[in-house]
């Protein structure tokens, strides 16, 4: 499989991808990559979905996804399980930093732009992360 090209940035917004392994998340996955595709960070974004062999319709639901977002690749790959699924997603990211979401999660508006403000505030900082809440199937916080 062919790489693609660096996405272009700069030093104020340096390039992001976001990465979204998925295993069985077919009705969690759609809320996910909108969450990515809505953030309100002004640089380069890239979103890599990894489907890790999944027996649901997430593959299907991402490729319809891609269809409509320019930014977003797909994969797939047969079942490997949680770690292999993310040294493979590293290995597709095109971009020197990058940002983990579960294709189960939903990110805030400011996500990206909250956690490089962070990683950028210490020149000793090699990875930043957030607090996440816990919600129903319907999207209900239940807490932290």
């Amino acid at each position: 499989m062919e790489m693609p090209e660096p996405i272009k940035a700069n030093s104020l917004y340096p390039a992001i991808t976001v990465v979204i392994p998925v295993f069985n998340l077919e009705l969690y996955l759609r809320d996910a990559v909108r969450s990515a595709q809505g953030q309100t960070y002004q640089g380069p974004v890239s979103i890599v979905v990894l489907d890790d062999g999944s027996t649901d319709n997430s593959l299907e639901v991402a490729r319809k996804l891609a269809e409509s977002c320019t930014n977003l690749r797909v994969y797939t790959q047969p079942n490997q399980g949680r770690s292999a699924a993310r040294n493979r997603l590293v290995q597709l990211a095109d971009t020197e930093l990058i940002a983990w979401l579960d294709g189960d999660d939903i990110a805030a508006p400011r996500w990206l732009e909250q956690q490089l403000e962070l990683l950028s505030s210490q020149e000793n900082y090699s990875a930043v992360s957030a607090q996440g809440y816990a919600m129903t199937a319907d999207a209900y916080p239940i807490g932290p």
